[in-house]
């Protein structure tokens, strides 16, 4: 909503407007009780180009993530301009930073003054060494790694109902040490191996402030958890709200493990979850969990189009193994690979560009996605998905295969295949071709076609060779929003290409949930042919064992293939899983 005046300052408002809309012709009644004026006492900076020069789109992003963490936890706060000097601070007690890189001697000094009259700061990935030292901490030197950290785990017994870890994945760290007595660090990042590394503090908490080590966390049940221990140890009035969402929580669980009690799993029903490379020395605790929670077919990204599979003697051997220890525990592999989207390992790859590999823009920039007409990257698309057959995989689970929306791709490979389509030279291209072009929409069909054709070509070739593969794909939760990426999937389980198809319908809410799933079974010749994708831990939607199970309710009664889980993480592993499925 926005003000109808069309100005931000909402103290200035006169006239409340109540629209109401209602989705058919069903009578409804609206009693409205009251109206009061709420002015929340937590604010949270939005960045500009005041504090995030040139990276506007994540502050913003970092900043809705913020005041998503503070709705699902209950606590009310209120988004303001990061023009501090503009703001009335006299009501707020908690300044929350989501990012906002760039603070100048100005703004410090506002906030120095905040916290000198009892306010608190919440702080997110920063490097000012004068804004932690205000708090009672000092700034660690930058820390990056190839490999995503995954977890963070809290110990720290000074601070009452913290959660024992926390999913969060980054590349980047800033992380902070405390520097005087009241300061306490919380918890550590985990390693690849699952060990606390305490050279990297996740978190950090003084009498004047919390501090994180990147941007605000997702709203997973644990984050949730992790923000309300933290505010209420800053400011003890906070503290019932903590011990009523962890009420709530086993309310919650106990609501979820009923409800799917009442909905009884057919015999053939798939349960999986996708999951990011599993580091050897957890994999068989992790595949032991799995297999005990009930969950037999893993959807894991085993390999990238990188590393060179079909050579890699090495890789085979692991794989191999890999593949030995899921049986032995009834545990069906899908290799999960991402199929054109180049972009987490193009630049091992620079070869990409020069070859003409990559898919290019309307402006003839080149992106990191794979060119699917050019036969180099056919070949090792297939290649890679034979290798992975030949070392035993019950499956292959194709991931964006697509295009980015209508982005891409214009380069010369598409225009001369387009071109032979037509049976004529295209002289304005690439304008003639693009959204509202006179030739769009056959340059729409075009594309799905060519994906169309590359997927059955692939099935063909992998099917002759290996009869029992499962093959299947991650797609666009609806027909109509994968046909925007070109995405034809209707089709492709239709003419049997695939055996099965992931829509990613992640949204918390179970009535969208069922909708969205109704328009997939409607595009889909059987069921059987729909694994709805559940979105536990997506960017889109968190989900906690009762939002899980609802959906896999509704999975359940609508007699899909069963249901997949994204992803893998320490809420789904210790939090949700054993509380839907007993061992």
């Amino acid at each position: 909503f926005q003000a109808e005046n069309g100005k931000p300052d909402w103290k200035n408002t006169s006239l409340l407007r109540i629209s109401l809309w209602r989705g058919s012709g069903a009578a409804a009644t609206v009693l409205l009780h009251s109206i009061r004026l709420q002015t929340p006492s937590i604010v949270l900076l939005r960045g500009t180009q005041l504090t995030a020069p040139g990276e506007t789109g994540l502050a913003e992003a970092s900043a809705t993530r913020a005041l998503r963490l503070f709705e699902k936890a209950g606590i009310p706060a209120t988004l303001a301009s990061d023009d501090l000097s503009s703001l009335d601070l006299r009501r707020a007690s908690l300044l929350v930073l989501p990012y906002n890189p760039v603070l100048s001697k100005a703004q410090l000094d506002i906030l120095e003054r905040f916290v000198k009259r009892g306010g608190h700061l919440a702080v997110f990935y920063q490097s000012s060494t004068r804004l932690a030292r205000l708090l009672g901490f000092e700034v660690q030197p930058y820390a990056t790694q190839s490999e995503n950290w995954t977890t963070l785990s809290f110990s720290q017994p000074a601070v009452s109902g913290l959660p024992a870890s926390m999913p969060h994945l980054t590349r980047h760290l800033l992380p902070v040490r405390a520097a005087n007595s009241s300061a306490l660090v919380l918890g550590h990042w985990l390693t690849p191996d699952g060990i606390p590394d305490r050279s990297l503090p996740a978190a950090a908490l003084s009498q004047n402030g919390l501090w994180f080590s990147h941007l605000p966390p997702l709203a997973s049940a644990s984050a949730i958890q992790w923000l309300l221990a933290c505010l209420a140890h800053l400011d003890p009035s906070l503290a019932p709200s903590l011990e009523q969402y962890l009420a709530d929580t086993r309310q919650r669980d106990a609501q979820a493990a009923a409800l799917l009690d009442s909905t009884p799993a057919p015999d053939s029903e798939i349960r999986a979850v996708w999951s990011l490379p599993i580091p050897a020395r957890l994999r068989e605790p992790t595949l032991d969990t799995l297999a005990r929670q009930g969950i037999q077919t893993l959807f894991e990204q085993l390999v990238t189009l990188a590393d060179n599979l079909p050579a890699n003697k090495p890789l085979q051997t692991r794989l191999s193994r890999t593949v030995t220890l899921a049986h032995a525990r009834h545990i069906q592999l899908h290799a999960w690979l991402y199929a054109l989207n180049a972009e987490p390992f193009a630049e091992r790859i620079p070869s990409l560009r020069v070859q003409g590999r990559l898919m290019k823009d309307a402006g003839g920039n080149t992106l990191p996605w794979l060119c699917p007409l050019h036969p180099d990257n056919e070949k090792l698309l297939l290649s890679t998905l034979d290798t992975l057959a030949q070392l035993g995989v019950d499956g292959l689970h194709l991931d964006y295969i697509r295009y980015p929306g209508r982005n891409a791709c214009y380069c010369p490979l598409h225009r001369l295949a387009f071109e032979k389509q037509q049976g004529r030279s295209i002289s304005n291209w690439p304008a003639d071709v693009l959204p509202g072009g006179p030739l769009s929409a056959a340059y729409d069909d075009f594309l799905r076609t060519q994906l169309t054709e590359l997927v059955a070509r692939l099935a063909r070739q992998l099917r002759a060779a290996h009869p029992a593969l499962r093959l299947s794909a991650a797609v666009y939760p609806t027909p109509s929003s994968a046909a925007e990426n070109a995405q034809d999937w209707p089709a492709w389980i239709r003419d049997r290409h695939l055996d099965f198809v992931s829509p990613m319908l992640y949204t918390a809410d179970a009535g969208l949930f069922a909708s969205m799933l109704d328009l997939d079974l409607a595009a889909a010749a059987a069921p059987r042919q729909i694994l709805p994708g559940i979105g536990t831990g997506a960017d889109e939607s968190q989900l906690d064992a009762l939002s899980t199970a609802q959906q896999i309710q509704v999975s359940r009664q609508k007699q899909t293939a069963g249901f997949a889980l994204f992803q893998l993480d320490s809420d789904l592993s210790t939090r949700t899983l054993p509380t839907l499925f007993s061992p």
